[in-house]
C-alpha cells in the first residue's frame, strides 16, 4: 500500500450515536490497521488526536464578506414559507448550502481522499466543495447514510420517488407548487457537481442494498460509481451476556418475555412509535402481563399502556448497552423507513432476535423466522401476532439468539467494514 494514501473522514457531528458514530468507529479502526485516517468534524469530539476541528475562517475579499452576511441573514428564513405547511412529525429539511460559505472546503487537506459521511444539515455546502475538489482533481467517496445527498431535502422521503426525475411539489414541505424549495435545491446539487467528476472522481459508498438501489434510480447519482459496504461495530464491546443475570440486574422478572424498545425520538413519524402504540393495543391484558417492556433513550413513552416497564432513559455507558440487549428476550424496531440501524446490528451481535417492518435495509438485516420476525410496513396486528408467538416458543427464541449473533459476526464486524473501505481507498488512489 503507497504510503501517500491518507484518508479524511467528514462528519458534522460524531458524538449523537447511531449513524454520527459511523465515520469516529470506522476512523479509529483504520487507524488500528495502520491506514492513515483524520476525522474532520464541525463539533469537537472529545481530543482526537487526529482530527481537524472547523474553524469559521474570516473572509479576506469584499464579495466574500458580502455573501457570509447575506447567508447568515437568509439561512434561519429558508423554511419560513412551508412552516404552516409542512406536516408534523417529520426530521430536517437540509439545503445544499450554508452560511459558511468557502470556508468549509479550504480548510480540507489537498493530498487527500475525501470520505463524506453525514454532513448536513448546516455544515457542507455543495458549490464550492464540488468547485475545490473538482480543480484539484481530489477524489471523494460518499457514505450514504440517508436520502439527503440525492434529494431536494428530505432525508427521508417514504413514498414519494421525484427525486428520481425532479423534485417539486414536496410532500414534506406541504407544497403543490412545482417551482419550490426541493425543485431549487435539487438543481442547484445538480449543477455544483460536474458531471465528469460524478463519473471519474466521486465514488458512493452505501449501507445498505435498498439504499444504494435508490441512489443508482436518482437524477443526481446515476452515472455514479456505486458500493455496498454495510456498517461494522465492534464485536467485542457487543456480545451476549448470560441473560438470566442481565435480567435480574435490571429487575426483569425471570418469567416474562423482556421486550427491548430505542426511543431516540417518539415524535419522529418515521421511527414508527406512533405503530408501536397500535401495537401494544393489539395485545391482551394477559399477554401484556407476560411482558416486560425494555426503553432506552430519551424520547416520551409514557403513552405506552404497559404493566411492567424499565426506562433506563439515555445511556452512554457501552457495558449498561450491553446489559440491555442481553436482557432482552427480543429487540423491537417499529421504523417505517430505514437505511441500516445500528441499533439491529448491536441487538444481533448480543444474540437478540429482532421483530421489524419488512422495509428498507432492515429486510437486508433480518432473515424472517431465523434471526427474527419481518412484519408488513405498518402492518400492526402482524407485529403484535409475532410478539405473542415469541412469548410462547422459548425454544424459538434460543435458536434465534444464536443465529442472530452468527449474523453480526459475519456481516457486521467494524475490522470487515473497515477492510472494505481500504480496498476501496487502494483502488481509486491508482
Amino acid at each position: 500500500m503507497p504510503q501517500s494514501i491518507k484518508v479524511v473522514q467528514v462528519s458534522n457531528d460524531t458524538a449523537f450515536g447511531g449513524g454520527t458514530l459511523v465515520p469516529i468507529n470506522l476512523h479509529r479502526e483504520l487507524l488500528r490497521q495502520n491506514f492513515e485516517s483524520i476525522l474532520y468534524v464541525k463539533n469537537n469530539i472529545g481530543g482526537d488526536s487526529k482530527s481537524i476541528i472547523f474553524k469559521i475562517d474570516k473572509p479576506d475579499k469584499i464579495n466574500e464578506k458580502f455573501e457570509r452576511k447575506y447567508r447568515q441573514f437568509a439561512y434561519p428564513r429558508v423554511l419560513k414559507p412551508y412552516q404552516s405547511t409542512r406536516p408534523e412529525g417529520l426530521e430536517y429539511f437540509s439545503v445544499d448550502w450554508t452560511t459558511y460559505g468557502r470556508s468549509f472546503a479550504r480548510q480540507i487537506p489537498k493530498d487527500s481522499i475525501v470520505n463524506l459521511h453525514w454532513v448536513t444539515p448546516g455544515f457542507f455546502d455543495y458549490k464550492y466543495f464540488f468547485h475545490t475538489v473538482s480543480n484539484r482533481r481530489q477524489k471523494t467517496v460518499w457514505t450514504l447514510h440517508d436520502f439527503n445527498p440525492f434529494t431536494g431535502g428530505c432525508h427521508y422521503p417514504f413514498d414519494c420517488d421525484r427525486f428520481k426525475k425532479s423534485c417539486g411539489k414536496c410532500p414534506q414541505l406541504g407544497s403543490n407548487i412545482e417551482d419550490d424549495l426541493s425543485l431549487k435545491v435539487l438543481e442547484s446539487k445538480i449543477k455544483s457537481i460536474p458531471q465528469a467528476y460524478i463519473c471519474e472522481d466521486l465514488h458512493l459508498v452505501c449501507p445498505s442494498a435498498w439504499i444504494a438501489k435508490q441512489a443508482r434510480e436518482s437524477k443526481l447519482f446515476k452515472s455514479a460509481d456505486i458500493r455496498v459496504i454495510p456498517n461494522g461495530i465492534d464485536l467485542s464491546k457487543y456480545f451476549p451476556l448470560e441473560k438470566s443475570l442481565a435480567k435480574k440486574a435490571l429487575g426483569i422478572e425471570s418469567n416474562k418475555l423482556s421486550l427491548l424498545f430505542v426511543a431516540t425520538s417518539t415524535s419522529n413519524k418515521r421511527k414508527g412509535y406512533h405503530a408501536l402504540l397500535d401495537v401494544f393495543k393489539g395485545l391482551d391484558s394477559k399477554t401484556k402481563d407476560r411482558i416486560h417492556f425494555l426503553v432506552i433513550g430519551s424520547g416520551d413513552t409514557s403513552t405506552i399502556d404497559m404493566p411492567n416497564q424499565t426506562n433506563l432513559g439515555s445511556i452512554k455507558s457501552l457495558e449498561l448497552m450491553r446489559l440491555a440487549y442481553s436482557a432482552a428476550d427480543v429487540f423491537v424496531l417499529p421504523s417505517l423507513q430505514d437505511n441500516l440501524p445500528t441499533t439491529v446490528i448491536e441487538a444481533l451481535a448480543c444474540g437478540t432476535p429482532t421483530i421489524g417492518f419488512d422495509c428498507g435495509g432492515v429486510s437486508e438485516m433480518i432473515t424472517d423466522g431465523v434471526t427474527g420476525y419481518l412484519s408488513e410496513t405498518g402492518n400492526v396486528c402482524q407485529m403484535a401476532e409475532q410478539i405473542r408467538h415469541m412469548i410462547e416458543n422459548p425454544e424459538k427464541r434460543e435458536a434465534m439468539s444464536k443465529h442472530s449473533q452468527k449474523r453480526a459476526i459475519d456481516r457486521y464486524s467494524l475490522e470487515r467494514q473497515a477492510t472494505s473501505y481500504r480496498s476501496l481507498y487502494e483502488e481509486i488512489s491508482k
